[in-house]
């Protein structure tokens, strides 16, 4: 059995992930496979249906990798979301292990957190019962043990609650979300700045008082390979445990460009500069 990434997590190591937007069975397999701790699938945006994500919560179990759901919310101009609570209870019900989405602020960490963890918590994958009267606390212990809560910092409304949003019970990890908090501070998609490292350092600061792990994005200003991988290298220098790439589709298309790149074949013109 695939060793959860909350133990391996305890251990001290640095854990890897990859975000994905597209409806596939086949992706999480291909991510699992390739080596990755965690895969993210991303209902805030594309096209991925409850349907999608409850098989491939479950591809992603069998494949010995952690599930882990992004839920749809808009920081920027919904603060203090509801239905992220109602959808805690969705994604776990229908197999995530793990829980994330960009907050805006500390009532809606508590209230994932309630719903995660409270009474409400139990009711995982109804349609198989792996429980008795008699085991039931164990499992109900257990499930709240491997639960994952992360929350995603990427707007201005988070950063002016994020000392109250990371001291909330219950919660695993803040996320610094090096592109939209770049874009925030007016530095567009290239987040290798003073002002977004400066800010980077403040939330690992914050996860460390409150025992949280830090996890980062590698960002969507890297296109190539090498600088992806020196850009993970730089997050884990800098105390990130926790890296996801971003995301599966631009790791397809960085690898179709290096594998045709110098081939001699045409390219569409449209692409040319791509």
């Amino acid at each position: 059995m695939a060793i959860h990434i909350k133990e391996k997590l305890s251990k001290g190591d640095v854990i890897t992930g990859v975000v994905t937007f597209s409806p596939c069975v086949e992706m999480v397999q291909t991510i699992a496979h390739a080596g990755f701790d965690f895969i993210m699938i991303d209902q805030m945006y594309g096209s991925i249906t409850w349907e999608h994500a409850a098989n491939m919560a479950r591809a992603a179990r069998l494949s010995g990798i952690t599930p882990i759901v992004r839920l749809q919310a808009e920081p920027w101009a919904v603060k203090d979301n509801q239905q992220l609570a109602v959808d805690t209870g969705k994604a776990l019900s229908v197999g995530f292990q793990g829980i994330n989405f960009s907050v805006s602020s500390a009532d809606e960490v508590r209230r994932v957190v309630d719903v995660a963890l409270g009474h409400g918590g139990w009711h995982r994958e109804l349609q198989v019962i792996p429980w008795t009267r008699e085991t039931f606390p164990q499992y109900l212990e257990q499930i709240r043990e491997d639960t994952f809560i992360g929350v995603s910092v990427e707007g201005q409304s988070a950063l002016d609650e994020i000392e109250e949003i990371a001291a909330v019970p219950g919660l695993d990890s803040i996320s610094c979300s090096t592109t939209d908090l770049s874009i925030t501070l007016g530095h567009g998609v290239v987040s290798d700045n003073p002002d977004t490292w400066a800010l980077f350092d403040k939330l690992r600061d914050i996860a460390d008082k409150n025992g949280l792990v830090l996890r980062s994005n590698t960002g969507m200003g890297y296109s190539t390979f090498p600088e992806m991988k020196s850009r993970a290298k730089d997050l884990i220098e800098r105390g990130a445990r926790m890296i996801v790439f971003q995301h599966s589709e631009l790791l397809l298309q960085m690898a179709g460009k290096y594998v045709l790149e110098d081939l001699p074949v045409g390219r569409r013109p449209e692409l040319q500069t791509a």
